[in-house]
């Protein structure tokens, strides 16, 4: 009974969040709501094998990740899938997730011009490797470190990974805030 209501209270919370990010890394809704219930019954499972001075909220990350690696490919893919994108021509220096207004100069949120089904969209176009790692940052501002944790990858691989997905996600952004503002 104490173990529920110790979980219920401090996992619970993290439900949406980690339904959001499924939604935002999978293709189908169904395949997420499956997602994030095999996590749940997991961390539900393994509740006492937590530690209270752990953070709740990367451990359940870690086992959703652990689950989303399991069905859809592993850390070992999507290290070789970041270590590959290095040599592309689309991934120069590291680039924050900043948009140019035409004129001004002046830097501007996406995630604030673009609407959330034109974000979803640009991360759906993202290599599945990638998406993972770049809504933790996007979406729930995890660091370098805490996604290097989720994703079972070292530090470096997840710079490298957020790096070239901000590229690709302000290409995508610029392109189309580029082409609405010249319809306005």
């Amino acid at each position: 009974m104490m173990k529920r209501m110790d979980f219920e209270a401090r996992a619970l919370p993290e439900l949406e969040n980690l339904y959001r990010i499924a939604l935002y890394t999978l293709d189908s809704e169904s395949d997420a709501e499956d997602l994030v219930e095999e996590s749940f019954v997991r961390a539900y499972r393994s509740w006492s094998s937590h530690q209270s001075g752990q953070n709740c909220r990367v451990w359940l990350f870690r086992i959703m990740a652990k689950v989303y690696a399991e069905k859809y490919g592993t850390s070992t893919e999507m290290l070789a899938a970041i270590n590959s994108a290095e040599g592309r021509d689309e991934n120069p220096a590291p680039t924050p997730l900043v948009i140019e207004e035409s004129g001004n100069g002046h830097g501007q949120n996406p995630l604030a011009a673009i609407s959330e089904d034109d974000l979803k969209k640009a991360v759906g176009n993202l290599p599945s490797t990638f998406r993972f790692i770049v809504v933790l940052s996007l979406l729930e501002d995890f660091t370098y470190r805490d996604i290097a944790e989720i994703a079972g990858i070292q530090v470096p691989v997840a710079k490298s990974g957020m790096d070239w997905g901000r590229r690709v996600l302000s290409n995508s952004f610029s392109t189309k805030w580029r082409a609405k503002a010249m319809k306005a």
